[in-house]
């Protein structure tokens, strides 16, 4: 067996270039958040893209995230206020799926009366 030597990974690259070898590198999983049907239909945009109207808990808006952990994957839900574009609420699951997304929402639990001054 030969010694080792030590070589730059530029070098290993041009090597494996000309030797015709490529390296694979596995995928990593990303769970799937959207669940299109056959039919997908846009959702109506009613507020014209105008989230700030003004006034506290008039547009709320929400997204779902996902973040691995050491135990798996946890999906993050949070609501926004367009006005204040603080989150009024959230909520972790270890499954992203229809019953959760249909959970009711009391609103905010604490929030100013008025818009603050930007």
């Amino acid at each position: 067996m030969r010694p080792a030597k030590q070589v730059s990974a530029k070098t290993v690259a041009t090597l494996m270039r000309h030797a015709g070898i490529v390296g694979i590198s596995p995928r990593g999983f990303m769970p799937v958040t959207t669940q299109a049907g056959p039919n997908p239909h846009p959702v109506a945009d009613l507020v014209q893209r105008r989230f700030d109207q003004g006034q506290l808990n008039r547009v709320w808006t929400s997204d779902i995230t996902y973040l691995g952990t050491g135990e798996g994957w946890l999906y993050l839900c949070a609501i926004r206020d367009g006005c204040s574009r603080r989150v009024v609420g959230w909520a972790i699951e270890d499954h992203c799926g229809p019953t959760w997304s249909r959970r009711r929402y009391d609103g905010p639990s604490s929030c100013a009366a008025t818009c603050p001054a930007r």
